[in-house]
């Protein structure tokens, strides 16, 4: 923008008085700071800032997007307790409900896995039956549902578990267990929480998954 100001002989930076009337009295319509402060150039600045930034809104998802879809290192947290019960297809132990709370991390292209948490089996009338810790054991599978950020990621983690009792000292190792995370686009018909073995109608759940960075 300073090239306009060097372009005249040296009295276009000492005007005489009347020379400064007549600009006054004339505005001048090309370049230079007037131009920089035309109205109408700061609209076209305006409009071309809005359009940056919904290009920005429409952009970002996608990458975020695909960013989801090759990410292979996650971890994931039950958020508080999550609950999922016995169905009434099976009446033997109808209305027990596991409680579990946990943490993890899995990497989907070497199949790692690792993680654990504690648990309690509930009957229908409040009595603990058994309680005690499980491990991660295996990595089966996970699809990914995407999210707005790398912290904030959604998905459905297929695993077993080693479960330890800590009333019997009893081990129970191979129980098949899900952990589902509606954040992002989930599948119709999704619920948030986890599955157990015959626990397989999921209660209470809050669960996240985090892409590892």
């Amino acid at each position: 923008m300073l090239a306009p100001f060097f372009r005249g002989p040296i009295r276009f930076f000492w005007r005489s008085a009347e020379e400064g009337r007549d600009e006054k009295r004339t505005p001048r319509n090309g370049g230079g700071i007037r131009k920089m402060i035309d109205p109408k150039g700061r609209r076209s600045t305006y409009l071309t800032a809005s359009m940056t930034l919904l290009l920005l809104l429409v952009v970002a998802p996608v990458f975020l997007t695909r960013a989801s879809a090759l990410a292979t290192s996650y971890s994931f947290n039950l958020l508080g307790p999550n609950t999922a019960m016995v169905p009434e297809s099976a009446p033997a132990l109808a209305g027990d409900t596991l409680i579990v709370t946990g943490s993890g991390a899995f990497d989907t292209s070497t199949t790692a896995i690792n993680g654990g948490g504690s648990y309690q089996i509930v009957t229908s009338s409040g009595m603990i039956v058994d309680k005690g810790t499980y491990i991660i054991t295996t990595f089966i599978g996970f699809t990914p549902y995407g999210g707005p950020s790398p912290g904030l990621q959604g998905g459905k983690l297929t695993l077993t578990v080693t479960a330890t009792s800590s009333l019997t000292g009893a081990t129970t190792p191979n129980i098949p267990a899900t952990i589902t995370c509606l954040v992002g686009s989930p599948p119709p018909g999704a619920v948030e929480g986890i599955t157990s073995g015959g626990f397989s109608q999921s209660v209470i759940g809050k669960t996240l998954f985090h892409i590892n960075t």
